[in-house]
């Protein structure tokens, strides 16, 4: 009986490791269930993940044309880029999409590129506004860049909300 104990006890929590290690992939859940697991919690974003984003919204950039046409890349855990292929009719569908791709692939990032507008408060009249979002596995935040053209030649300012 002595015996037995320790061997119980090491395979009851080998068991628990290997159960925890299939639970924390990214593989079968959403973006959105993912984040529902692990709320928001005032996290502070490192300038390694910072660098990492923004080194790959100007690989984004560099293979677009222009961006006024919908599209979502997305960053494999073995750090490849890709396009996924799709036509989709704005950015809300995208970032549907997008969301349920985490579903399919582990990632570390997916990017939307869509075209939108923004509107004066007080005149009401609006202009024409690009804008990349992404979410990246580590960060409960979506962060978004913005541009006044579609064809941007430098990046602005990343704000993650």
């Amino acid at each position: 009986m002595s015996k037995v104990f320790p061997i119980l006890i090491v395979l009851l929590v080998s068991l628990r490791c290997g159960l925890y290690s299939e639970s924390a992939s990214g593989t079968g859940k959403s973006r959105s269930e993912l984040l529902a697991e692990i709320p928001y919690r005032g996290e502070i974003i490192g300038d390694d993940i910072t660098g990492d984003i923004v080194e790959t919204l100007k690989l984004v950039i560099e293979k677009m044309e222009s961006l006024d046409k919908v599209a979502i890349f997305y960053v494999t855990e073995e750090g490849d880029l890709k396009e996924l292929n799709g036509n989709w009719e704005n950015g809300t569908s995208a970032l549907k999409q997008a969301n349920e791709l985490w579903r399919d692939i582990d990632l570390i990032m997916t990017i939307v590129a869509y075209p939108s507008y923004s509107q004066d408060a007080v005149t009401g009249e609006t202009s024409e506004l690009w804008a990349i979002e992404v979410d990246h596995k580590s960060v409960s935040r979506t962060c978004r860049m913005f541009f006044n053209t579609a064809t941007p030649i430098e990046l602005r300012d990343l704000d993650c909300i």
